[in-house]
């Protein structure tokens, strides 16, 4: 065999390996890692979530342009997308309402979609069982606050059931009301008092949307300072690995 026919021999092999692999991130799964605590308690700081990009559609890699759209993005998901003010910028947060929905929040943090409230019971923190069935809760360093300081509630939201976190002496102003524009949507993080989202910056185009979050097939404390995309080997969270995602 020449050395032409053995250089074709060894790079379309390996070629066709990249292009697999791109389209499998492409079109089918990509990993995140979840920068901040928008989400707690239902995800983490660090949590290595995997996302479906093949749920909604199909998109043109590296833009924002679906060449087919198959299915609509279910209220009560988690969902991973571009920010409204940078598509660079990838965030995740649940998907509270759609096109036409009425959606208001009073001081207490009850949610209302189309005047109607969600149902939600407050979590007693003190309860082993609690804590037994929610260990996150147990760590002030996964919460990023003491215990003490905020109150936990299990909200219902289209057949999902999930928990949300409100500081106990927020600053900041809970009341609000919007009604979702024809095909947008409105999001918002499980920490309701610490998220920047739809509240502060209004409803998503379909354009936007990257995908749903699945599970969680990593999670940690703390990342290595030199590699800041690494899990420290003795931070990781054992007990989130393989994680569904509700």
């Amino acid at each position: 065999m020449n050395k032409k026919a053995s250089f074709k021999n060894s790079v379309f092999p390996f070629l066709l390996t990249i292009l697999f692999v791109f389209s499998i991130r492409w079109f089918l799964f990509e990993p995140f890692v979840i920068p901040s605590g928008s989400l707690i308690p239902s995800l983490l700081i660090y949590d290595h979530v995997l996302v479906s990009k093949y749920d909604f559609g199909l998109r043109l890699p590296w833009t924002k342009t679906w060449v087919a759209n198959w299915s609509e993005p279910k209220v009560g998901e988690i969902v991973v997308f571009r920010s409204k003010h940078d598509d660079s910028y990838f965030m995740i947060k649940r998907l509270i309402g759609k096109a036409g929905d009425r959606i208001k929040m009073n001081s207490q943090g009850v949610l209302f979609i189309n005047d109607k409230p969600l149902e939600r019971h407050k979590v007693d923190l003190s309860d082993p069982q609690i804590i037994k069935k929610y260990t996150e809760l147990a760590h002030p360093k996964r919460l990023k606050q003491p215990v003490s300081h905020v109150e936990v509630y299990e909200e219902q939201l289209n057949g999902k059931k999930y928990l949300t976190m409100y500081s106990r002496w927020s600053m900041r102003p809970r009341t609000f009301e919007y009604t979702v524009p024809e095909g947008e949507y409105f999001f918002m993080g499980d920490n309701r008092d610490n998220s920047s989202d739809s509240r502060a910056w209004g409803a998503l185009k379909r354009e936007n949307l990257i995908g749903k979050a699945r599970l969680v097939w990593l999670s940690c404390d703390s990342m290595l300072s030199s590699l800041p995309f690494l899990c420290k080997p003795d931070s990781i969270r054992t007990d989130r690995i393989f994680m569904q995602i509700n």
